[in-house]
């Protein structure tokens, strides 16, 4: 006498009690006790059970719990389905559930038993994970698989948030270690435009304490000349997360707890934190940078010794003047001023002193020289004069030009005491000038046309002024 388990599950108590009064083979009692203890468990439990076999591996009998917890209406629409039908098409690792699937009954069928967690789905496609227990079941010449399922989801998600925490927690430490030993200041503004976080290097950069810093709004307090142009972009960034100066270097002049002023350069990013977008500024003194910048800059355009426009500035210079020439109508000039007795001093006294002496000069020329106009050392003893926005009138113009360049002879003229020595000396100079107008172009033209006028005063004795 032996029963499957389909037929089972139709035989009550009472009839279990009356086959036991009727038959006396005990171990086929015991085989039926055993079927009907398992029919009762499989019924009572807590856990979705299923029993699935080869080929098609579809279920075949499946408890109530299995019912509720995959959202099946009937028995008849469960026997339809397989693994996968209660599977989404990949799992979390990115693998085909079908596939992956297959693997583990394959493991359960090789080894008896096979334990792993299992993201499943509802036929109302509501996804879950859970525990799966898969057994090898050997009955009556069939082979099957049963399966436990046990929804763990909140367990799962309790175990992911922990991890999550964790990592976060880790994530934190790193950005606080990384933040207090950077050279560059950190700096985070939060959703109120308040400062939420300021590393040591802010400290040190702007003179604030974490605790002078932290609470205060960041713009009014290290840029208040960009207060007005912040405010009008915060409320888009608040939205969006994006903005004008979002992902992009900057330089500002940042103002320090002392009242001086830094050059900074900053990069600000985007951070989302608890569903509201925060600033995270990063502060690099760019100081040095700058200076640097301005030392070439400075030496790319200004002579080193007398600190006035070079070759190449003036020739910029120029042009400018003749273009201003050309719009007001008005005259320019050249004047090209070369020393006498340069050649002599240098000669008697040393380059040192030559030095000191074109120094002086470059001083005295600028001395009687407007705003507007521009000396530059030409090279060696030579300096180049620009006057641009004389006057409408060529005569008046020309009159101009020898008054300022008499001005200019008389003073280098006047004897010279260089105080860095005890010399004392006359050094007198020659003078070239050349009128321009809104119908001259040629820069080189021009400077020829002044430097002819100088060898002329020199060939008249120099100490004068000679017009071209």
């Amino acid at each position: 006498m032996s029963f499957n388990i389909k037929e089972i599950k139709n035989i009550s108590l009472t009839s279990l009690q009356r086959v036991f009064n009727h038959n006396t083979k005990a171990h086929k009692l015991c085989c039926l006790l055993n079927d009907v203890k398992y029919r009762v468990l499989f019924e009572n439990s807590s856990d979705a059970l299923m029993l699935f076999n080869p080929p098609l591996w579809h279920f075949f009998e499946v408890n109530k719990a299995a019912l509720d917890l995959f959202e099946v209406p009937t028995l008849e629409a469960f026997y339809k389905l397989g693994p996968w039908d209660v599977s989404p098409l990949y799992q979390p690792d990115g693998e085909l559930s079908s596939k992956k699937a297959q693997k583990m009954i394959n493991m359960a069928m090789q080894k008896g038993s096979h334990s792993f967690t299992w993201q499943h789905k509802t036929t109302q496609n509501h996804e879950f994970y859970a525990d799966v227990l898969l057994t090898k079941v050997e009955l009556n010449d069939e082979v099957f698989l049963q399966a436990s399922v046990r929804n763990i989801t909140e367990r799962y998600k309790l175990a992911r948030l922990e991890t999550e925490m964790q990592i976060m927690s880790e994530s934190e430490e790193k950005f606080r270690k990384i933040s207090e030993t950077a050279h560059d200041a950190i700096v985070m503004m939060g959703p109120d435009k308040c400062i939420s976080f300021w590393n040591a290097a802010a400290e040190r950069m702007f003179g604030y304490t974490a605790a002078e810093a932290v609470g205060r709004e960041m713009h009014p307090l290290l840029a208040p000349q960009a207060n007005e142009a912040f405010h009008l972009g915060f409320e888009h960034f608040q939205k969006t997360g994006t903005g004008p100066v979002i992902n992009k270097v900057l330089e500002l002049t940042a103002r320090c707890k002392n009242g001086s002023t830094l050059d900074v350069e900053i990069t600000v990013s985007p951070l989302r934190i608890n569903g509201s977008w925060n600033a995270l500024g990063i502060f690099r003194d760019i100081t040095e940078h700058k200076l640097a910048e301005e030392k070439i800059h400075q030496m790319a355009l200004y002579d080193a010794l007398t600190q006035l426009p070079n070759r190449r500035l003036l020739i910029d210079r120029l042009e400018q003047a003749l273009e201003i020439s050309k719009r007001s109508q008005r005259f320019g000039a050249v004047l090209f001023v070369d020393l006498d007795q340069f050649k002599a001093i240098n000669d008697l006294h040393g380059h040192d002193v030559g030095d000191l002496l074109l120094q002086e000069v470059g001083v005295r020329i600028s001395d009687c020289l407007r705003k507007t106009d521009t000396v530059a050392r030409f090279g060696g003893d030579e300096f180049v004069i620009v006057l641009s926005e004389l006057t409408e009138n060529e005569s008046e113009s020309l009159e101009l030009i020898n008054s300022l360049a008499e001005n200019i002879r008389e003073s280098l003229s006047r004897q010279h005491q260089l105080y860095q020595t005890k010399v004392e000396f006359f050094c007198t100079a020659s003078i070239g000038a050349t009128l321009f107008s809104k119908h001259d172009e040629n820069v080189d033209v021009l400077l020829k046309c002044a430097d002819r006028a100088m060898y002329q005063a020199k060939k008249q004795g120099g100490n004068q002024v000679s017009l071209y």
